[in-house]
């Protein structure tokens, strides 16, 4: 962000309960109730939205108690009337609000981090000194509010807590909303976030109010990139070199736009239309792999079974490299397992298996997918998995990833399924580094095979008739049948919108109805509209991924949605478990949640093998 945090560590002292009371006797008592359900993951605020305390007298001794919980530091409590979390309370807040009895106390947003807040992150370690100025921030001025709140975002920011960013420069907008670096501080919050939608509309913003802050262009710029919109990037990046004709990176990333704009216009220019794929030209017995090849072989005979692929695995674990011969060879017979099967796979669990796992992105953290077969069991008859897409880009270790995955669904093709996320695509591939990652370990003729894999992949399952099972979401319109999706053409990279785009980018949101989605692509869609589309099927459960939670899941939409994201400490710095759920066979596929955490990996950083150009705008 702009500017720098303001640098305190813990002082030892603590925030006086004189404090405390001043903050909230500052708080205005109002009857209004915030928008959103998730204080830190807000959209953009709403004036004058208020964020309602409820507290309750304790049976036990009668002191005031809140139906609360804290996430990170911020509270999450009861919201709109509906439980968030439960079980943390802010006993230095209680203490304050000891004579509020049980009467109900609303802040309004620009006083929560004042006072709520600023009590409640005590009891998570926060330095007191921000704990001291976020109180002294409600009897402050609206433009000494803004810069205190600016400053405690800018330290969130520094320390990779980007939701709590984003909520801080929110309520630092709140007070001044007129200054363009509050906008251009939260668009790059969103773009960590990889809410480049909002990221986009923060920095259009903070161009109205200063048409000179050139952050506002870069920041437009790097969401366009991030969606593979060269053309709109390119025009960003114009505008900061007029701006600075001097500033050398933004020449050098101008010209990286112009060269990505006149890629796609001569392979646009060069297509044919009826071209033969590549995996047409390969003949592997035309491969020779040499006898000083360490690496495991696939036996003419046996063909890849159990046995490879858990030989694999360790190979691959040792950093050992598999041969281009045998890579394609998984490759290559996946794909034809893959185009064989529907757009939507119709599940039926096996007798012999009484659980279902289900395990969302993970993204090319390899050592993060040998942990989950370390704690569940690897893919068998009686362990069935569903993997749900984004198994490449961001982790270095994509390759190994996938193949390993694509090698289970060959060798168990009725035990290991597998669904396309939105990170199967040509251009994410090319933004966030799994194209150069294979291009590094093999070459360009596997990299296109693996998009033709890649192409092949169903987009959604139904689990024992019960459980729909997709990427992303839900779709812009009601009625969707799955009769409808069973006849949507996959084999191509997904459109700008329509049933396929909705599938592999769509989110849910806590409140009912559809709004544009927070990353510029697809929709998000609530409740409501989860149990229309739910129900008009005949399906009890949404289980989707895509999005990084801090337990490694969450469960909404008053249980009928459920997020799984298996890619714990995403990009080696969001600090998030992993997950993964079991579906029991005997209980009505009711979903329990295991959590896990990050495990070492070799000292190869995210993004390793992306080009510097893509990686530096998306601060990697």
């Amino acid at each position: 962000g702009d500017g720098g945090g303001d640098g305190d560590g813990d002082d030892g002292g603590g925030l006086d309960d004189d404090a405390i009371a001043a903050a909230v006797a500052a708080a205005r008592v109002v009857d209004v109730t915030y928008p959103e359900a998730k204080l830190g993951l807000m959209l953009k605020p709403t004036k004058n939205a208020a964020f309602p305390v409820f507290l309750q007298a304790d049976a036990a001794d009668g002191t005031p108690t809140a139906e609360a919980g804290v996430t990170k530091g911020w509270c999450l409590w009861k919201v709109n009337g509906a439980d968030v979390t439960t079980g943390h309370s802010f006993k230095s807040v209680l203490l304050a609000l000891k004579d509020a009895k049980a009467r109900p106390l609303t802040l309004t947003w620009r006083e929560i981090p004042a006072a709520v807040v600023a009590a409640g992150v005590r009891e998570k370690g926060a330095s007191a000194s921000r704990l001291q100025a976020a109180a002294r921030a409600a009897a402050a001025t609206s433009e000494e509010r803004s810069r205190l709140l600016k400053e405690e975002g800018n330290g969130y920011f520094k320390s990779g807590k980007w939701s709590l960013a984003v909520a801080c420069y929110s309520a630092a907008i709140e007070e001044t909303p007129t200054q363009a670096a509050l906008y251009g501080n939260r668009a790059f919050a969103h773009l960590k976030l990889e809410s480049y939608g909002l990221a986009i509309a923060d920095a259009t913003t903070a161009l109205e109010h200063d048409p000179a802050y050139v952050k506002g262009y870069y920041r437009r710029g790097a969401a366009y990139l991030a969606l593979s919109k060269y053309k709109k990037a390119r025009t960003e990046f114009r505008a900061v070199c007029k701006i600075r004709p001097k500033d050398k990176d933004a020449r050098r990333k101008l010209v990286e736009c112009e060269k990505e704009v006149k890629r796609e216009a001569f392979e646009a220019a060069i297509a044919v239309e009826d071209e033969p794929p590549a995996s047409a030209s390969i003949v592997l017995a035309d491969i020779a792999v040499p006898d000083s090849y360490k690496g495991p072989r696939i036996d003419a005979a046996a063909g890849i079974d159990a046995a490879f692929v858990t030989a694999l695995m360790t190979h691959f674990k040792e950093q050992g490299s598999l041969h281009r011969r045998y890579a394609l060879q998984i490759l290559l017979e996946a794909k034809a397992l893959l185009a064989a099967l529907p757009p939507l796979l119709d599940i039926e669990t096996d007798a012999s298996a009484a659980v279902f796992n289900v395990c969302g992105d993970t993204h090319g953290q390899y050592y993060d997918l040998l942990n989950i077969f370390d704690i569940n069991g690897a893919p068998s008859e009686g362990n069935p998995y569903l993997f749900n897409g984004d198994f490449v880009d961001r982790g270095s270790f994509s390759v190994e990833n996938v193949l390993v995955l694509l090698a289970w669904k060959v060798a168990l093709p009725r035990h290991m399924h597998l669904t396309r996320g939105n990170h199967e695509t040509k251009n994410m591939n090319k933004v966030y580094g799994f194209e150069g990652e294979v291009k590094h370990k093999f070459d360009a003729t596997v990299m296109d095979v693996f998009t033709e894999v890649f192409q092949a992949l169903p987009l959604c399952a139904v689990i024992n008739r019960s459980v729909f099972v997709t990427h992303g979401g839900i779709f812009a319109d009601d009625g969707v049948l799955l009769q409808d999706i069973r006849k949507v053409d996959r084999f191509r990279e997904p459109p700008e919108g329509g049933l396929m785009s909705d599938l592999l980018w769509s989110d849910p949101q806590p409140f009912p109805g559809r709004a544009p989605s927070k990353r510029g692509v697809g929709m998000s869609f609530g409740p409501d509209v989860t149990k229309r589309f739910l129900d008009e099927n005949g399906l009890q459960m949404l289980i989707r991924s895509h999005e990084v939670k801090d337990e490694g899941y969450l469960v909404e939409h008053d249980g009928r949605c459920v997020t799984v994201f298996s890619a714990p400490n995403y990009c080696d710095q969001m600090g998030n478990k992993g997950a993964f759920i079991k579906l029991g066979r005997h209980n009505g596929l009711k979903p329990a949640f295991v959590t896990f955490e990050a495990v070492p990996h070799p000292p190869i950083r995210p993004m390793a093998y992306a080009q510097n150009f893509f990686a530096s705008l998306l601060g990697l």
